[in-house]
């Protein structure tokens, strides 16, 4: 992605434009941060919907219930995995000598 952006990032002279790189990582860590939060809320509605599929007295409601909140789950946890591992990836690229 990094190549992909260079040429946006960079002036007409070639000189790197300082004010839209930190824009640029503001907003991707800005982005990645709400995609952490709304997925680890929708991860804990999952996991409390799965238990609480347990409580019911229908089998099909049951079945209906546990697959709807495991695919909830599943989503939402690679939600939470991919901000995880975006953000520590960009920490690193910003904190590793040049």
């Amino acid at each position: 992605m990094a190549q992909i952006l260079r040429p946006v990032l960079t002036g007409r002279n070639g000189c790197s434009g300082s004010l839209a790189q930190t824009a640029m990582m503001l907003f991707l860590w800005v982005r990645n941060i709400l995609i952490g939060v709304l997925s680890s809320f929708f991860l804990f509605w999952g996991i409390t919907l799965l238990i609480s599929a347990y409580n019911m007295k229908n089998p099909m409601e049951f079945i209906m219930v546990f697959f709807a909140s495991n695919f909830i789950v599943l989503i939402s946890g690679c939600g939470v995995l991919y901000a995880v591992l975006h953000l520590r990836r960009s920490y690193r690229e910003k904190n590793s000598p040049s």
